[in-house]
């Protein structure tokens, strides 16, 4: 059981400065500066209105540059490698039978896209092309399918 000390239930201070007279009370002294300052109201504060109204328009001004950005922007040579891969597949699935050379085409841009794959998600071969497969070898969509399930 942690031992009561009665006369520190309720604690309370006395302030008064110094230039007052002296006497027997036991409390403590302060200067007139901080008995003075004790006593004034606590002013409110800083007001950040300003400050926030500032920052919320440097936020708005880069989200419409970042828009316009990528609306003025050029496709990335990625983008633009994928989608002429995605091309070249599309139409070597169609329903004519593809020559010896053009089948060598064919799996060679779907080893790039595999290496691109297991190059993006660290994963085992086998594992990216069952996305690849399973997305018909669109590499974007493997790759969103492969996090969404990881």
């Amino acid at each position: 059981m942690p031992p009561t000390y009665p006369n520190l239930d309720h604690p309370y201070f006395f302030f008064s400065s110094t230039s007052g007279q002296s006497s027997t009370n036991p409390s403590t002294r302060l200067s007139s500066n901080v008995v003075t300052l004790i006593e004034e109201d606590i002013s409110s504060g800083y007001d950040f209105r300003a400050e926030r109204e500032v920052l919320e328009r440097m936020e708005k001004r880069e989200e419409e540059e970042e828009k316009e950005e990528s609306k003025s922007s050029p496709p990335s040579s990625v983008a633009l490698e994928e989608s002429r891969i995605n091309a070249e597949l599309s139409s070597s699935s169609s329903s004519f039978t593809p020559s010896t050379s053009e089948r060598d085409a064919v799996t060679s841009v779907r080893r790039s896209m595999l290496q691109r794959m297991k190059s993006l998600t660290l994963a085992e071969e086998e594992v990216c092309e069952k996305y690849l497969k399973g997305k018909e070898w669109n590499l974007e969509e493997a790759v969103q399918e492969f996090y969404s399930q990881n």
